[in-house]
């Protein structure tokens, strides 16, 4: 009975060992597989590069599972939204990137809920797509979010100024929020005063929201306009 016990005993713990090294090779499959993933990134073109657009449509825009990753598949979709709107032509690899970006970006937000700048990236997508609904209702999302983010709310403002024309009622508030959100810091009005030189348009918006303000935030923004209007 001794030797059968021990044999029995041998062979448990034989079986042991194979599990524990069945499950420590899993283990270390899976760390590549996320590690391949997560650096992935650093081998794709970036977005000022011509094979840009081809080439992150074709990987689907995965850029892994982190918010590091997140956020940085959101910048490079945005720069690359960006990029589009300058060039004024929409190719049909762009067109793909539009919507692998539309795509990422709802899987953002949906993994994330308050992630704020997939919402914002969200609502530029639908633009490159003529979807208005879609993009007021990201962008709503957007504001909702990260209401008092200041480095979002430049990129809201001004992608909310771009598209001026789409803006649902409740978003122009938001809008104006924004607005008045900038001209209360030195970088924001800064940011108020380029926009108001360079866009006749934005002018009597933006001087609406500015003169309602306290005195010295008129006098700031009022500065960096003279400052920035001067010749270098």
């Amino acid at each position: 009975m001794v030797e059968v016990s021990r044999v029995f005993d041998n062979a448990l713990s034989a079986q042991r060992r194979i599990v524990a090294v069945f499950a420590l090779g899993l283990f270390f499959l899976a760390s590549a597989t996320i590690l391949f993933w997560e650096s992935r990134p650093f081998f794709l073109p970036r977005s000022h590069e011509a094979r840009f657009f081809e080439e992150f449509a074709a990987a689907n825009g995965f850029f892994g599972v982190s918010t590091y990753s997140r956020h940085l598949a959101m910048r490079e979709c945005y720069t690359g939204l960006d990029r589009i709107r300058a060039s004024g032509a929409v190719t049909p690899e762009k067109y793909a990137f539009i919507d692998t970006c539309r795509r990422i970006s709802g899987e953002a937000v949906t993994s994330v809920p308050p992630f704020s700048l997939g919402w914002l990236t969200a609502a530029y997508g639908a633009i490159g797509r003529l979807d208005a609904a879609a993009f007021n209702d990201h962008l709503a999302m957007a504001y909702k979010t990260a209401s008092h983010e200041q480095w979002l709310a430049e990129k809201r403002a001004e992608l909310a100024e771009n598209n001026f024309g789409w803006l649902s009622a409740d978003n122009l508030k938001r809008h104006k929020a924004d607005l008045q959100l900038l001209a209360k810091s030195y970088v924001g009005s800064e940011f108020l005063a380029t926009r108001y030189n360079t866009d006749p348009l934005f002018r009597e918006r933006v001087v609406a929201v500015v003169e309602k303000l306290p005195q010295e935030d008129q006098k700031r923004f009022l500065w960096n306009v003279r400052r920035l209007a001067r010749p270098h």
